[in-house]
């Protein structure tokens, strides 16, 4: 499989290695989705690493920052706010201030640029695939990790992305060097992801086939996807909807179901397993809280049903529904574009297989509602939305009227 990306006369060979590894693993969307995961390389004195909210799949050396280890290595050692947001802020001042002069174009680095850091080895390697968030956010992940892996892999117990998880990973990387005398070359985070690192990409390439490999021996497959046909019931109702939900600006409504979607719209029970993000990702792209409606006899019972849930939605959570879930019908995704709406769309059905290969590892983990809200809250993570919303295609909807026609998907 072979991906395209700019090559510069003076490209250095790892950079080119880093491009190559970034968009065969950006490219699969069994390893990361739109935006997420991050990769870097460095050596002795600096480190390249990709730039926030920009994807893995379309990797240019113009999209990679440039920062000076040296200079990173202050946000170890410096004392910093005990206020989270003080902190925070602190933290990607000194960030900022590591850049290379010239680098990046006024982008910013990945939150996880002082993880990457820290690892030793040259390459890093940090993806969010379903099957191995499959047991990341189980009830079981600590122990299957260390049965299936014992000491070549870290298991992290969830902790809040930034400084908190840097301190942390700081600490029991530290502990791991004392024991074996090297680095973990693999490193499970609970609802998160994984980081896989190694001194040549072809390492870490063979490093994440094992791991996969390995989870697949203890997981049930997914049953084949197969799509199911489009419910003509919606050409009455998602007008309707994108009316309502259309106040300011005009939305797009994208549409989908399939056999594993349909498993889990088919009752309040079924949909719980799918109510609540599992990882951070999940809430950048789709919110914190879905829509089901379960009155779905005629359009009119289900445009009655919105009715009566979005004012209390609205009321509970601050802002409309990105996802909404029609009992037999299927998922809808809600956003400012097709090209949004339809990453939405994936991030979901990523949650969904998520879900689905955590029931056999002792039930799915959800993030607590304190965890959610230091994600949504963020500043990084809002920041990661606004580059993501900016280098999607342009609304060609927005200022316009929109005429709205078959499954009103457009």
């Amino acid at each position: 499989m072979s991906f395209f990306y700019k090559i510069t006369e003076n490209m250095k060979p790892e950079i080119r290695k880093l491009l190559e590894i970034s968009t065969y693993y950006g490219n699969d969307k069994e390893y990361v989705i739109a935006g997420g995961g991050n990769t870097s390389f460095k050596d002795e004195q600096t480190i390249w690493i990709k730039a926030s909210g920009y994807s893995l799949a379309g990797l240019d050396e113009e999209d990679l920052v440039t920062l000076s280890r040296e200079r990173l290595k202050i946000i170890s050692q410096k004392k910093y706010s005990d206020d989270e947001i003080a902190r925070e802020d602190q933290v990607k001042s000194d960030l900022f201030s590591s850049i290379v002069s010239d680098s990046g174009n006024n982008k910013r680095p990945s939150v996880e640029t002082s993880l990457h850091e820290l690892i030793q080895y040259k390459f890093v390697v940090h993806l969010h695939p379903a099957l191995i968030n499959g047991i990341l956010c189980s009830r079981n992940a600590r122990n299957l990790t260390l049965q299936l892996f014992g000491e070549k892999a870290m298991f992290i117990q969830y902790t809040n992305p930034g400084y908190t998880l840097f301190k942390k990973l700081e600490s029991e990387i530290k502990a791991y060097r004392e024991r074996h005398s090297m680095d973990p070359k693999i490193i499970f985070l609970e609802n998160h992801g994984s980081f896989v690192s190694a001194d040549s990409t072809e390492e870490i390439k063979s490093i994440y086939e094992n791991i996969i490999s390995v989870f697949k021996s203890i997981i049930q497959p997914l049953p084949e996807i197969i799509p199911l046909p489009y419910n003509p019931v919606l050409n009455k109702v998602l007008p309707a909807i994108r009316m309502m939900l259309s106040e300011e600006n005009p939305r797009i409504i994208r549409f989908r179901s399939n056999t594993l979607i349909a498993h889990y719209y088919q009752n309040h029970q079924e949909f719980h397993r799918i109510s609540l993000p599992l990882t951070p990702d999940m809430i950048v792209y789709c919110k914190a809280r879905y829509m089901y409606i379960d009155q779905t006899s005629t359009a009119g019972k289900i445009l009655d049903s919105f009715r009566q849930q979005l004012p209390r939605f609205l009321n509970e959570y601050g802002y409309p529904p990105k996802i909404l879930i029609i009992k037999n019908i299927g998922v809808f995704a809600i956003d400012d574009s097709v090209a949004s709406a339809e990453i939405v769309l994936d991030v979901y059905e990523d949650l969904i297989k998520t879900s689905y290969y955590s029931s056999f590892c002792g039930g799915t983990k959800f993030l607590s509602p304190e965890q959610v809200a230091f994600i949504d809250q963020w500043e990084v993570e809002n920041y990661r939305r606004k580059v993501i919303q900016k280098r999607k295609p342009d609304n060609k909807l927005n200022n316009k009227i929109a005429v709205i026609t078959g499954g009103a998907q457009g």
